[in-house]
C-alpha cells in the first residue's frame, strides 16, 4: 500500500498509554497517523519515536479538548489534511484525565478551584463530544469515519474515590450509544471499549495515591487494582489496541466492548 493510499487516523491522547499502543498498532499495519497531546512538543515527540520503531507516517499535534480554541485549530488542521490525504478513516477520542478525590471536596489536591466533578466532565466528557461537534457531520462521512471511544468500566459500574469520573464516562458511553444510533443513517459506525485497570502511567499514579493516603506498600496496591478486575490481573495496553483495531477492523455500531482481564465481552444494551 502506498503511503498516500494509506488510510489515516486521528487520535486523541496518543502521546502515552493506550493511546500510544493504539497509534503503534495502527502505524505497524502501515496507516497513517495524526496523535494529539495537550502539549505540542509531547505529541511530536511521540509521533517521532513511533515512526521510527513502527515505520509508516504520524504527525504530532497539539488539543486541549476541555479549551474550545484548541479543538478549533485542530479541527482546521483535521480539515485541511483531508483536503490533502483523503477522509479520515478512524477516530479515536482516546484522551482523557483522572484525579481521585473525595464526594464532598470542594477542590481537587492541590488545585481548590477546580471542582472535581465538573473538572473531570469537562476533560471526560464535554471535551470529546464538543471535538466531534466541531469536526462535523461532511468530514466525518466523507470516508465515513469510524468513530471509537476509549471509555472506561467506570462508564457502567461505580469505584471509589472517583465519583466525578465514573460521572462522566457515564455521559460518554450514554452519548456514544445516542450517537450510534443518530449516524446511523450516515453510516458512521460508533462504538466504545470499557478497559478495567490497564497498566498505564495514569494506574501508576493511582496506585502510587492509593499507598500514600492508606500507608500500604506499592506492591500491596497495585494487586489490590489487579484484584478489583474480574479476570484478577492488569490488562496491558496493547490489549486495549488489540481491541481497538479489531472493531474498527469490523465495526458493529452501538457495541461497548468491556475488557476486565478475561474474554473481550459486549456490555449489554440494557447496562
Amino acid at each position: 500500500m502506498s503511503a498516500a493510499a494509506a488510510p489515516w487516523m486521528l487520535l486523541t491522547g496518543g502521546s502515552s498509554g493506550i493511546g500510544r499502543a493504539i497509534g503503534a498498532a495502527w502505524l505497524a499495519r502501515g496507516g497513517r497517523l495524526w496523535l494529539t497531546a495537550r502539549e505540542l512538543s509531547r505529541a511530536e515527540q511521540a509521533a517521532r519515536e513511533l515512526e521510527r520503531a513502527h515505520g509508516g507516517s504520524a504527525r504530532g499535534l497539539a488539543l486541549e479538548q476541555t479549551d474550545a480554541a484548541s479543538r478549533e485549530a485542530l479541527a482546521l488542521a483535521v480539515a485541511e489534511g483531508a483536503r490533502a490525504a483523503g477522509p479520515l478513516a478512524a477516530l479515536v477520542l482516546n484522551a482523557g484525565w483522572i484525579e481521585p478525590h473525595g464526594v464532598f471536596e470542594a477542590g481537587l489536591p492541590g488545585h481548590p478551584e477546580r471542582a472535581p466533578l465538573r473538572a473531570h466532565l469537562e476533560a471526560n466528557f464535554l471535551g470529546p463530544a464538543s471535538l466531534v461537534e466541531r469536526l462535523g457531520l461532511g468530514l466525518l462521512a466523507a470516508g465515513p469515519t469510524r468513530l471509537l471511544a476509549i471509555a472506561s468500566a467506570a462508564g457502567f459500574r461505580g469505584f471509589p474515590g472517583i465519583a466525578g469520573y465514573v460521572a462522566a464516562k457515564h455521559a460518554l458511553l450514554g452519548w456514544v450509544r445516542a450517537l450510534a444510533i443518530d449516524l446511523e443513517p450516515e453510516a458512521i459506525p460508533v462504538g466504545a471499549l470499557c478497559p478495567y485497570y490497564v497498566e498505564t502511567e495514569m494506574l501508576t499514579r493511582a496506585i502510587e495515591h492509593r499507598s500514600q493516603s492508606l500507608g500500604q506498600g506499592l506492591a500491596q496496591a497495585r494487586a489490590e487494582f489487579a484484584a478489583r478486575n474480574p479476570g484478577g490481573r492488569l490488562i496491558p495496553p496493547a490489549e486495549v489496541a488489540a481491541a481497538a483495531l479489531a472493531w474498527l477492523d469490523r465495526p458493529v455500531s452501538g457495541r461497548l466492548l468491556v475488557l476486565d482481564g478475561g474474554p473481550v465481552r459486549e456490555l449489554p444494551p440494557s447496562c
